[in-house]
């Protein structure tokens, strides 16, 4: 403890004039002086902090360093020479309670003054550090003797000043102290592959964040307070152990992507049709069974992945996401096609392979804007002729299934340059307009019981089509 004997109380010697004799306010202007704590009577300041004394709204407002205990602070006080101050300038106070000081002349009139304390934001340099030391595994490679960070890899800044970015991808990272949300320019976060078994709840707290990317790690579980995020446009959580999402997340209205593929998810919240800004909702490979209705809700979606999962049925309702041009439904246990998905009519990308589909509706021909269709590997019997009206594919497989003829009209796909028919044991023969695919660079016949295969497609081979048949099918 520093010696009180250095305490200094300054005085001052003034006449104070008033016109007034039975007026008994104060003129604090006159009495309070200065307030101010010493570097050199506190031992846990490296500076002297000066305090503002508000003669107006009677405050005196002080602003410390970040983090510096205020529970035992001598103040060093300069008031008039006739008047008297309470608490006396010469204890030690706690600053952490709510403290007033009173000023008080020979004649009895007083001022109260009331403590505001405010504390100076925590450099973002130091906030790094603190980041730094707190993940003493790291392989960041951080000269922490730089200050101006500008050689750190993977911090960006805005003009050389404000933490914008930080690209921390497989960096042995995981614990984010509580000042890490004092970074509050940082606007995207990738922390992809670091191992990470907990959601830091502590990024909850950074509120610029638009662009957060979590992948790759061993997360269980999100927060309820994901919400907090409100300026969230992008939330990639993909590659983790979920198993749920939380409701909550229906209140980031701003969120653009949502990458959640490759978890154990069983459900989508129907929450998630509050999201109408949405545009990319990638949740392949988990075990989804079935899709909120309020997914038709998401009509700004443009792609949509839910691939290897559980789902029996499509809902109607999705065909309600008339912006999709990306849709891919493979790998599930879909019996069937709805009649509504003729809707989606700005389809570029549609795969349902590898499920359990017995038919095609004819609706199909309304999709246009098709360039990759798949509908391999299902149970399918029959092939409509309406899928000669999808004159934009380029790949076409319908491979794997149970089909008894090819339709003539895939003959109209001439800008294809992928078409496989392979495996549909009950087809003998091939339509002869097959051989109308001028652009054809691939043709897989493997599998397909036929007689023969029409000259006019065997010629496709001198135009540079490599046809991949059964050994010994003539051409004639």
């Amino acid at each position: 403890m520093k010696s009180l004997t250095k305490l200094v109380l300054y005085s001052l010697l003034f006449v104070a004039v008033s016109c007034n004799n039975d007026n008994t306010a104060l003129d604090s202007e006159e009495k309070l002086i200065d307030f101010v704590f010493q570097a050199n009577l506190n031992d846990g300041l490296d500076v002297d902090v000066n305090g503002t004394v508000n003669h107006l709204d009677k405050s005196i407002v002080i602003s410390f360093p970040h983090a510096t205990d205020v529970s035992n602070l001598l103040a060093t006080i300069e008031i008039a020479a006739n008047a008297a101050i309470s608490p006396k300038s010469d204890t030690f106070q706690n600053y952490n309670e709510n403290l007033t000081y009173t000023v008080t002349t020979e004649d009895g009139s007083f001022q109260e003054y009331k403590i505001i304390i405010d504390f100076e934001p925590q450099s973002e340099y130091s906030i790094l550090v603190e980041f730094y030391h707190a993940n003493p595994n790291n392989t960041l490679n951080w000269n922490l003797e730089d200050e101006t960070m500008e050689n750190w890899y993977g911090v960006g800044r805005f003009n050389g000043e404000k933490v914008t970015s930080l690209f921390l991808e497989s960096k042995n990272v995981t614990d984010f102290p509580e000042s890490f949300e004092g970074l509050t320019d940082l606007s995207k976060l990738v922390i992809s592959g670091n191992e990470m078994n907990v959601f830091p709840e502590i990024l909850t707290q950074v509120k610029s964040l638009q662009h957060l990317r979590l992948s790759e790690n061993n997360l269980v579980s999100i927060p309820e307070s994901i919400d907090n995020l409100s300026n969230l446009e992008v939330l990639e959580l993909a590659s983790n152990l979920l198993e749920s999402i939380p409701t909550t997340i229906g209140n980031i209205v701003g969120l653009e992507e949502i990458g959640i593929s490759r978890n154990k998810i069983k459900i989508l919240p129907k929450e998630i049709g509050n999201l109408v800004n949405l545009r990319r909702l990638w949740s392949a490979q988990n075990q989804i069974a079935n899709i909120p209705s309020t997914i038709g809700n998401l009509k700004n979606v443009t792609s949509f992945a839910l691939g290897r999962n559980q789902l029996k049925k499509v809902p109607p309702e999705i065909c309600d996401m008339t912006s999709l041009r990306y849709l891919q439904l493979f790998e599930n246990q879909l019996e069937a096609i709805p009649k509504e998905i003729g809707q989606l009519s700005e389809l570029e990308n549609l795969d349902l392979g590898e499920n359990k589909i017995t038919s095609i509706p004819t609706e199909i021909k309304t999709l246009t804007n098709l360039i990759t269709l798949s509908l391999k590997n299902n149970e399918i019997s029959f092939f409509p002729e309406e899928l000669g009206q999808l004159t934009r594919l380029t790949y076409l497989s319908l491979g794997y299934n149970q089909g008894d003829s090819f339709p003539a009209a895939l003959g109209n796909l001439t800008d294809l340059t992928f078409l496989d028919l392979s495996y549909n044991p009950n087809v003998t023969n091939l339509p002869s307009a097959i051989g109308n695919l001028v652009n054809l660079k691939d043709l897989y016949l493997y599998g397909v019981p036929l007689d023969h295969i029409p000259q006019n497609v065997c010629n496709l081979e001198n135009t540079g089509t490599a046809i991949f048949k059964n050994q010994g099918v003539p051409c004639q």
